[in-house]
């Protein structure tokens, strides 16, 4: 599916932004019937999420799933190509951030709540527990996650060998005569 057709699908991007956003942190899917957003999670069987009471319960439904990750690498898709970059970064409950200068943060974080010059954001992972940190402006440790990345699940370094060692360059099994 094309990613632009996701997002027209669900009703457009803040609908989608929406439903990212409203998304139960264990969960990883979700699906809309009769214009209404359940959310799911995967455990040996599917469960949906009761808003009514915050539980999970068993699904006997067929209806069809959609991966959040999609829908948010959709959403990341359209504010690339509808937004220039700008130094002092924005973000929006529901975005996906890497840390960029921690090297040990290579997990996709979401923003889970923005007030005045700080947002808190939570570790991407399916399990309970999942790590929480605070950051202030001008936030200089994260940025927004690629497409790449969030298909990826998380951060993506460069680790191209810039010429860096001459042995990369030469075969093993090259023979060096000395002829002093």
């Amino acid at each position: 599916m094309i990613k632009h057709d996701l997002i027209e699908q669900v009703g457009g991007i803040e609908v989608a932004r929406g439903i990212v956003e409203d998304a139960p942190v264990e969960c990883a899917y979700y699906s809309l019937v009769n214009n209404i957003v359940i959310y799911y999670q995967w455990s040996e069987e599917w469960y949906w999420y009761n808003s009514n009471t915050s539980e999970y319960e068993r699904d006997f439904s067929k209806s069809m799933k959609f991966c959040l990750n999609d829908l948010r690498t959709a959403i990341a898709e359209h504010d690339q190509t509808s937004v220039l970059p700008t130094l002092d970064q924005e973000f929006k409950r529901g975005d996906l951030i890497v840390y960029h200068s921690i090297e040990s943060h290579k997990n996709l974080f979401s923003v889970r709540y923005v007030g005045g010059d700080s947002i808190t954001v939570y570790e991407c992972l399916d399990e309970m527990g999942a790590k929480t940190f605070s950051e202030n402006k001008p936030y200089s440790d994260i940025r927004h996650a690629t497409p790449e990345e969030i298909k990826a699940g998380r951060r993506l370094d460069d680790t191209t060998d810039h010429c860096s060692d001459i042995r990369n360059h030469l075969s093993p099994n090259t023979k060096v005569i000395d002829h002093g």
